[in-house]
């Protein structure tokens, strides 16, 4: 085994809510970091003839990372972009897939970025498992200043020899 390796590449990326076309989760781990656009659950509803426009955070969402085959996570990585109407998460989690449903990790410990495209580190009782997702809770919910994107998103363990 390579221990500590990014084993989110292999990974499809999916998430709760997606607020543009141009924030879906399949840039969450694409390797490209940082970037300007990424998965974001920022989003603006268009005016109508009888309601205003407006965009509203949402409470919590989240991002998952799903393998083929069971992965050995110790952490995640997040990177999160600061810009206008994104903020830090009020808090972040982790939960795996046991095989029935998604349970919470055991033993978690934030790292919290202080600014933009700075690492999010959430270390956890290593799991094997085919799915996590990593759970964010707006800062503002119901404001249009409480949204959040994450440019990147690693899952960091151990890689079996000769998979890379």
């Amino acid at each position: 085994y390579t221990p500590g390796h990014n084993l989110a590449g292999t990974a499809t990326a999916s998430a709760s809510f997606s607020g543009a076309p141009q924030t879906v989760p399949a840039a969450l781990n694409n390797g490209v970091q940082p970037e300007a656009t990424g998965w974001s659950n920022r989003y603006v509803k268009a005016q109508t003839a009888l309601l205003p426009a407006y965009s509203l955070a949402r409470p919590t969402d989240w991002v998952s990372l799903t393998w083929a085959a069971p992965q050995p996570v110790g952490s995640l990585v997040a990177y999160f972009r600061l810009d206008t109407g994104r903020a830090l998460p009020a808090a972040v989690s982790v939960e795996y897939w046991d095989g029935r449903r998604f349970v919470p990790a055991t033993d978690q410990s934030v790292n919290m970025a202080t600014g933009s495209e700075e690492p999010t580190t959430v270390t956890f009782a290593a799991v094997s498992t085919t799915a996590v997702r990593l759970v964010v809770t707006s800062p503002a919910p119901g404001t249009s200043n409480g949204f959040v994107q994450i440019s990147e998103l690693q899952a960091i363990g151990d890689e079996p020899a000769g998979a890379g």
